[in-house]
């Protein structure tokens, strides 16, 4: 079974990972940073890191099948810097 997993290298999603990939699971990690990926899951050879803009299919799509779960462990994407009222949150709450 193919699993496409989003988040794979975060805390959560890297131990799914490692749970999944000596059972036979045909593992693909989607991230934004696929060479980190695959750096991270180096000892696994049947781990695939695949790029992933994290707001579309572009790149990845194709590799849905009828039998593929997705699993969705991605933290939210959101624009930064210093005037984005997320970062003027964060920077409240830490001083």
């Amino acid at each position: 079974m193919r699993v496409i997993i989003t988040g794979g290298t975060g805390l959560i999603g890297s131990v799914l990972v490692e749970l999944l990939a000596p059972w036979g699971y045909e593992v693909i990690v989607l991230s934004r940073n696929p060479t980190l990926a695959t750096r991270h899951f180096s000892q696994h050879r049947d781990i695939q890191s695949i790029g992933w803009d994290a707001q579309t299919s572009a790149g990845w799509g194709r590799l849905i099948t009828a039998g593929s779960t997705i699993v969705n462990l991605a933290g939210p994407v959101q624009p930064t810097g210093a005037g984005h009222p997320t970062t003027r949150r964060a920077s409240a709450r830490v001083a």
